[in-house]
């Protein structure tokens, strides 16, 4: 009996020794602390990182997965960084003021993955808040392997914009009955990423256009909750 267990609990550390790791670290911004998951893959030779941007953080409740996409993007390989931002006292429009803040943020993250040892590429993931901001991030700059954007879209004034001038693999993900709820601020993100989708296409631009089947009684919280539409996110990072 004694041995059994013995050997049950040799086998118990030895597969941890070899599962993926998820610490919590920090980095500066604005002389701010932005705590952060990281969350390491069992193999030591990973040359790409991959960037998680959660929803609106609304009173410390956070539109999103972020600490279980970090493990799931290790799983798959990838180093993951999951940053957790400030929250907001409500859930409203964002002003400029904020939206700037927010693209800082967004900035500094992919600065300080870009800084971490031995990485050669770097991938966005965001849901809502943090799909627009990896959106607006991708069309700004040049430097990620790839971006993708969940329950989230351009402004109808920007869609143009950003597909003339985005240059970054980008993949887009709605639910199909994301068209409008307390949760999205009534947005209809399937309209809008429709209608994003469809000018990428008119300027020959790298992109995937999935919509998912309809979630419960509001699309946008598809995300909320890990499922299989991981797979396609991670196909496509893999791809790029």
């Amino acid at each position: 009996m004694l041995k059994l267990i013995a050997h049950i609990l040799l086998a118990i550390l030895a597969t941890n020794a070899f599962a993926e790791s998820i610490e919590k670290t920090s980095y500066k911004f604005k002389e701010k602390d932005i705590e952060t998951f990281i969350c390491k893959p069992n193999s030591s030779n990973y040359k790409e990182a991959v960037i998680y941007m959660h929803g609106a953080n609304i009173r410390g409740q956070i539109g999103g997965t972020p600490k279980e996409a970090c493990l799931r993007i290790a799983k798959d390989g990838y180093l993951a960084i999951s940053p957790l931002r400030p929250p907001h006292s409500e859930l409203k429009p964002l002003s400029n003021q904020q939206q700037k803040q927010l693209m800082g943020l967004t900035i500094r993250t992919v600065r300080f993955v870009e800084e971490l040892p031995n990485i050669e590429k770097v991938h966005m993931v965001g849901y809502s808040e943090g799909g627009i901001m990896t959106l607006r991030y991708a069309t700004m700059n040049s430097n990620l392997a790839s971006a993708t954007v969940l329950g989230a879209s351009a402004s109808p004034k920007g869609l143009k914009k950003v597909a003339k001038k985005i240059s970054t693999p980008l993949l887009l993900m709605v639910a199909e009955n994301d068209t409008g709820s307390k949760t999205s601020l009534n947005h209809n993100f399937v309209e809008s990423t429709k209608k994003l989708a469809d000018e990428l296409k008119a300027n020959s631009k790298t992109y995937s256009y999935i919509v998912l089947p309809s979630y419960k009684d509001d699309g946008h919280k598809v995300f909320w909750e890990m499922g299989s539409y991981w797979d396609n996110i991670i196909d496509f990072i893999k791809k790029h």
